[in-house]
């Protein structure tokens, strides 16, 4: 808003003259515009958090393509001679993989909704990850070390995740 500097009524920012007195208003400081806010700029984050916030990002869309990919390969094996098919839990997984694939572009973009997301699933994935724990060690007794390694690396890269969104809030330019 602008205020008169001679009978001090209040005008729009875009006013050239007064409204109530005529007088010329076009030299008076206009405020800055309230739909343009302007987050503070902060120094840009350092070299390795960038790499490493594009490298995780790549692989959360390359493990949803794997999952993809999993998901629809089972569904041609066979139980007691006969396909598996596409079932509902076959789609369920197939969704969730489409949709962590575009949080994962999301990310590259640095699209700020998909930034959101992302932090919410990696908390609650490693809150998933640590409640089963018990079904880690059970299936480690039949996958390998390599369960343990893969459920081990999924926390990491989701607590990594989580620190590096916010590493990244400021100092770079978000879409």
């Amino acid at each position: 808003m602008v205020t008169c500097p001679h009978c001090k009524s209040s005008l729009p920012d875009w006013a050239q003259t007064c409204q109530f007195c005529g007088k010329d208003v076009r030299a008076v400081a206009r405020s800055a515009p309230s739909g343009q806010v302007k987050r503070a700029a902060g120094p840009a984050p350092a070299r390795w958090i960038l790499t490493t916030y594009y490298a995780i990002s790549v692989y959360f869309i390359f493990s949803a393509v794997s999952s993809i990919f999993l998901a629809v390969a089972e569904t041609h094996q066979k139980i007691m001679g006969q396909e598996i098919g596409f079932g509902i839990g076959t789609y369920v997984t197939i969704g969730f993989a489409v949709l962590m694939a575009l949080l994962g572009l999301g990310l590259i973009f640095r699209v700020e909704l998909a930034r959101g997301v992302v932090n919410f699933v990696c908390g609650f994935r490693i809150i998933m990850d640590v409640v089963c724990v018990g079904f880690t060690l059970f299936s480690a007794m039949f996958g390998g070390p390599l369960v343990i390694f893969y459920w081990a690396f999924d926390v990491a890269c989701n607590g990594l995740m989580i620190y590096l969104i916010a590493e990244t809030e400021q100092g770079m330019p978000n879409w």
